[in-house]
Formats: structure tokens, C-alpha cells, sequence
């Protein structure tokens, strides 16, 4: 097993144990090892967002995106993020992403990206 792959398993523990500051160190290090995977760059950003982090959490999903820009699930969460930052034209476009991604609203992810894009809509209007 490589070193990246470590940091990210103990990310994962630290995170389970809700212990954020040690797991967001230990996914800075796997996305330093090891930039190309997508799933350190995940759980990076979810470790951030434990701490509230949420500028820095919605630059690692955008690193993740890169790397995939098909993930539906990523896209959601992005747009989520984006909401509760009050970042809401970046959470239109994310929940649009999903909604075009999943056109027949058979995924989790862009139903709940259809229910929350009407939200966004709406406080743009005010």
C-alpha cells in the first residue's frame, strides 16, 4: 500500500472519530502525494467542511471535479457547499451540472440537485 493511500485510510478514521483537524491534515498530505486522485481530493474537502472551511472545502471538490467532471455526487455536494456560503451563482451552476448530468433524474444525487436548484432560483429572484 502507498503512503498516499495511508494518509487518506487514517483521514478517514480521524474523520469517523470526529477528530477534523487530524483528518484534514492527513488528506493534505494524500492530495499532496498523490494529486490525481479524486478520492483524497473528496475527502479532503469533506474534511474541511467538518471544520467549517468552506471556501477551502469547495476548492478541493473543484480539484476533484477536474479530475472527473462527470461526478454527479461531487457536483451536488459542490453546489450544497456553494448555498451555505452564500456563493448562490456557483450553486445554480453546480445543481444545473447535476440536472444535465442526469436528465431522467435516476441518480440520488440530481434529484436532489432538481429540489434545491428551485431554491437557489428563488433567492437569486429577491
Amino acid at each position: 500500500m502507498n503512503d498516499a493511500r495511508l494518509f487518506a485510510r487514517g483521514g478517514w478514521r480521524a474523520h469517523k472519530e470526529e477528530r477534523f483537524e487530524e483528518a484534514t491534515a492527513a488528506f493534505a498530505r494524500a492530495v499532496e502525494l498523490e494529486p490525481s486522485t479524486r478520492a483524497y481530493w473528496n475527502g479532503y474537502a469533506v474534511s474541511l467542511a467538518s471544520l467549517f472551511r468552506l471556501a477551502e472545502a469547495c476548492e478541493a471538490l473543484q480539484r476533484s471535479l477536474k479530475l472527473d467532471p462527470s461526478a454527479i455526487d461531487i457536483w451536488c455536494i459542490y453546489g450544497e457547499l456553494s448555498y451555505e456560503r452564500g456563493d448562490l451563482r456557483n450553486a445554480a451552476t453546480a445543481f444545473a451540472r447535476c440536472v444535465a448530468l442526469d436528465p431522467t433524474a435516476e441518480d440520488p444525487a440530481g434529484r436532489r440537485a432538481r429540489g434545491l436548484i428551485k431554491r437557489v432560483h428563488k433567492s437569486l429572484k429577491k
